[in-house]
This record gives structure tokens, C-alpha cells and sequence, in this order.
């Protein structure tokens, strides 16, 4: 067979070829009916990050911490809670904020106790406060006593008694007296005075306080030395405390509103 033959027989098989592909049909995809595409599993990675404190721009002044310890006696036991309950208002005591005001209410209250608050004040050489009482306090009487623990009623412990007392004119007036704790909840009466109308001022009773401490010697006085004494400290600490006594009796229960101030 010649080169041109050969030529056109392969030309001739390669036009078949192409024609039987063109006339077979492409099968067409089945359909599935009522699937969505699945989307591939999410990969989460733990990277152990903290998450970002949020910032706070507010600040709060802070409250000093209370050195009032509370000591409260009655019938059944002796109780010193400590200065939690510095700012709670137990037992008709409250303590401000800023330390400066001592607040004292009982009313009517037909039970036999003494409650008040004590602080250190070992390391403090002058001391300077006010005490008022509003007129109308019955059944009770109001300590302003240095001792040497935080107990006002200790043996060792001296200061100032206030009391109601009825005046010559049948008017109820105020009776403070110097006392001294010869054994724990057993006084001394060492002196006083009748407090003269002057202290009073609208319906308050007003007595100020010093307080001077020097070496193993102190000295106290009250409206200007209007009543003062020294004495020896027989301890190394000292405390100062203030403190309410209800003595209610039979036809009459204890009232009381006082409260020391101070500069």
C-alpha cells in the first residue's frame, strides 16, 4: 500500500472514532432529595488564655479599721465579741464610720446588764472627747472608765460615774461621781458633784473630758477641773472605755441616749 493510502485509511478510522463518542449520551447525576450539604466538623483549640479582668475606674475610700471592742455583761454570762460588732449597733451601741462618734440608746428596757466598747490606748499620752446625755435618762447610769483591759468594770479601773439625780427644785438633774473598781464589778465611790444648770444646754448634758498620761502617772478632769483626780497605773497597757449600766427596778425600766465626740 502506498504512503498516501495509509494516510487516509487512519484519517478515515479517526473521523468514526469521533463521530460514535459525540452520538453516546453522558449518564445524568441521580438527585437526593431533602439533604443539605454537610459542613465539616468545627476544630476548636484550647489555648489555656485567661480572659481579660474587666477595669473598673471606681475607687472607694477606705473605712479605718474599728479598735472598739465591744464588752457586753449581764445576769447569765460575760460576752466580748470583738470589733465586728464595732459598726453593727448591737446592743443600742453604734460606732461612725469615721470613728469619731459614739452613739448609746437603750429604751425601756427592763433587763439588768452593762454594755459598752473599749480601745487601746496604751501608746496615746493626751486624749481630749465629749460626752452628752440627753435629759430623761432613767435606770441607768453611763461609765467613762480607763482600765487596764478592755473591761470597764476591772479591778484597777478608775473614772467618772454618770448618774440622774433629782435636784432640790424635784427636777431631775445629773450626779457625777469619781469611782475606782477595788475588785471586778465592785466601785469605790470617791467624791463628786451635782452637775450645775450651766452644763445643761436646750435638753442635753454636756461634759467634757481630759486625759493626760505621763510615765506611771495619770490625770483626768472633766468640764475644766470641775472635777479632777491623779492616780498611779498599775498596769502597762490601759484601755478606754465607755459604757452604759441598766438598773431597772420594778415601777421603772432603764432609758438612756448618749454619745461621745470626738475633735
Amino acid at each position: 500500500m502506498s504512503k498516501r493510502a495509509t494516510i487516509l485509511v487512519s484519517f478515515i478510522g479517526l473521523i468514526g472514532i469521533m463521530i460514535g463518542a459525540s452520538c453516546s449520551s453522558s449518564p445524568s447525576p441521580t438527585p437526593v432529595l431533602g439533604t443539605d450539604p454537610v459542613p465539616p466538623p468545627l476544630e476548636i483549640t484550647s489555648t489555656n488564655t485567661p480572659l481579660p479582668s474587666p477595669t473598673s475606674t471606681f475607687t472607694r475610700t477606705p473605712v479605718p479599721a474599728c479598735p472598739w471592742i465591744a464588752y457586753f455583761y449581764d445576769s447569765e454570762s460575760i460576752t466580748s465579741p470583738g470589733t465586728d460588732e464595732c459598726l453593727g449597733g448591737s446592743k443600742g451601741i453604734r460606732v461612725s464610720e469615721n470613728l469619731k462618734q459614739i452613739s448609746f440608746f437603750v429604751n425601756r428596757s427592763s433587763s439588768l446588764g452593762t454594755y459598752g466598747v473599749c480601745r487601746n490606748i496604751s501608746g496615746e499620752n493626751d486624749l481630749k472627747f465629749n460626752v452628752t446625755i440627753k435629759n430623761g435618762m432613767v435606770s441607768a447610769r453611763f461609765l467613762v472608765m480607763v482600765a487596764p483591759d478592755p473591761v470597764p468594770t476591772k479591778k484597777s479601773s478608775f473614772g467618772f460615774r454618770i448618774q440622774p439625780q433629782v435636784m432640790e427644785n424635784n427636777e431631775t438633774g445629773m450626779w457625777v461621781k469619781w469611782i475606782e473598781y477595788a475588785s471586778d464589778d465592785f466601785e469605790n465611790d470617791k467624791g463628786g458633784l451635782q452637775s450645775p444648770i450651766d452644763w445643761k444646754f436646750n435638753d442635753d448634758w454636756n461634759f467634757d473630758f481630759s486625759f493626760q498620761f505621763s510615765g506611771s502617772q495619770a490625770t483626768m478632769s472633766m468640764n475644766k477641773k470641775a472635777l479632777s483626780r491623779e492616780w498611779p497605773l498599775s498596769s502597762s497597757t490601759r484601755y478606754l472605755c465607755f459604757a452604759y449600766q441598766q438598773i431597772p427596778t420594778a415601777n421603772n425600766a432603764a432609758e438612756l441616749e448618749a454619745q461621745v465626740n470626738f475633735p
